[in-house]
């Protein structure tokens, strides 16, 4: 089987550093205020975030589809 969009998901209380840095960036990634700034962003936002070690190492890949924007057309070419 295959799959190009297959999430996963694990979490335990009380968050720990990895689960409210994924929290933390959800909340930006998905707030009015991006989405104003930047309105091509998708809303189909994917992050995984990984915790190694007793020392807090954590990697984050993050996935922010791109709409592509209207632009303006130029008259006479061709």
């Amino acid at each position: 089987m295959f799959s190009n969009d297959a999430p996963a998901s694990v979490a335990y209380w009380p968050l720990g550093i990895a689960e409210q840095l994924a929290l933390c960036i959800e909340a930006q990634l998905t707030s009015k205020a991006l989405r104003t700034e930047h309105p091509c962003y998708g809303t189909d936002i994917k992050l995984m975030v990984v915790r190694h070690g007793p020392r807090p190492r954590v990697q984050m890949t993050a996935r922010v589809p791109q709409i592509v924007c209207p632009q303006p057309t130029h008259q006479g070419r061709g």
